[in-house]
Parts: C-alpha cells; sequence; structure tokens
C-alpha cells in the first residue's frame, strides 16, 4: 500500500458484509502486519456489526460499517478546531498556573516558617515562666528548710549539757553512769560522780534532804 500511494491523508480499507470465508482475507497475517507497520494512519470498516476480522483490531480506527467509515473521514475540520481551541485553552490556562505555582509554594513556605517561629516563640516563653516558676519554688522550699534547720539548731544549743555547764550547773550521775533523777532520791552512803564544766567530782552521800 506505501508503494501504490506514497503520501496518502489516510488509508481506507472497507468492505460489505459477505460471508465468513469472504472475509478470511483481512484475517491474514501478511495484511495485518501491513496495516500495523503502515505509518500513514489505517482505517477498517470491514462487513456488519457482527464482524470482526484481525485487520480491524490492529487499525488506528476501526468503524462497524463502510458508512459510519466513510462519515467520519468526511466529516468537517469544526469539531477539530473547537478541539484545538479547547486543548490551546487548557494549555494556556495550565502554563499559567504554573507561572503562580513558585510564589504559591514560597508562601506557603514562608507562612509555615512564620508559624513553627511562632511556636517556638511560645515553647520558648512558657520554658522561660517554667523555670522562673522552679527557682521561685525552690528558693522557697530552700527557705522553709533553712527555717526548720536553724530551729533544731536553736533547740540543739538550748538542751546542750555544756551550755547547762557553762551556767554554774552540774550534772550528777551514780555509780553505773545513770543520772540522778528528782523522782528517786541518792541513797546515804552512795557514791556519786558530779560533773561541772571543767572538773568531775566523786562524792559519797552523807545525807538526804528534802526539798519544798
Amino acid at each position: 500500500m506505501q508503494k501504490v500511494i506514497p503520501e496518502p491523508d489516510v488509508i481506507v480499507v472497507i468492505r460489505g458484509g459477505g460471508s465468513l470465508e469472504d472475509l478470511q482475507a483481512f484475517n491474514s497475517e501478511a495484511v495485518a502486519r501491513t496495516i500495523y507497520n503502515c505509518r500513514v494512519p489505517v482505517v477498517c470498516a470491514i462487513g456488519h456489526d457482527r464482524d470482526i476480522p484481525i485487520s480491524q483490531l490492529v487499525a488506528d480506527a476501526a468503524f462497524s460499517t463502510p458508512t459510519a467509515a466513510a462519515v467520519a473521514i468526511n466529516d468537517t475540520w469544526a469539531d477539530l478546531e473547537r478541539t484545538v481551541e479547547r486543548a490551546t485553552l487548557v494549555i494556556r490556562t495550565t502554563l499559567q498556573e504554573i507561572q503562580y505555582i513558585p510564589q504559591r509554594y514560597t508562601n506557603r513556605i514562608r507562612q509555615c516558617i512564620e508559624s513553627q517561629y511562632h511556636h517556638v516563640e511560645i515553647m520558648r516563653m512558657q520554658t522561660k515562666s517554667i523555670q522562673a516558676s522552679l527557682i521561685s519554688r525552690t528558693q522557697t522550699h530552700y527557705q522553709n528548710l533553712r527555717h526548720i534547720i536553724d530551729t533544731y539548731e536553736l533547740e540543739l544549743q538550748a538542751r546542750d549539757p555544756k551550755r547547762i555547764l557553762r551556767m554554774g550547773y552540774a550534772l550528777v550521775r551514780q555509780h553505773n553512769g545513770a543520772f540522778i533523777r528528782p523522782e528517786k532520791a541518792p541513797l546515804s552512803g552512795e557514791i556519786l560522780e558530779i560533773q561541772t564544766i571543767n572538773h568531775t567530782i566523786s562524792a559519797i552521800v552523807d545525807k538526804v534532804k528534802e526539798t519544798t
């Protein structure tokens, strides 16, 4: 076909209805390969709706009847021109949108960065507030502990035996080391040990006299 018509616009392969034997030529491998390898568009319309030979399967376009193929080939260019216009409009709109894509993404990135910066700033302020609160609580807790420790120190100083001895008092112990209690008087002849701030004195009880 390429040798017979060097540069046609389209090649039409048509055949009216017929028996299965009449259509076998369009099922041959040679015809099918020729149609498939042809550089010129090939339109096939062979037989009727029920007839689908291999040639129609490999053609660029296939129609159920020769009449339908003829109508498609002789259709005006108006539909094609409208299709081209619509495609041109779509391409032009797409190109315009593509031009604005970098700006849109730049704005989105800027908004994202500003949002993240604002979030970080809020976290920084919250951290600073928590830090100040922890410092304040720590100082208050330290002052409370310092007050408790000072109170215990004063109590220990007040109860320090040496402090009592420095005031002129003495500690009296029995021979076994136990202190003399007010409710239990020593026995006459008992050996006692009297401790002052600077001396330890051993004494023997001569007599015991109760005081009121």
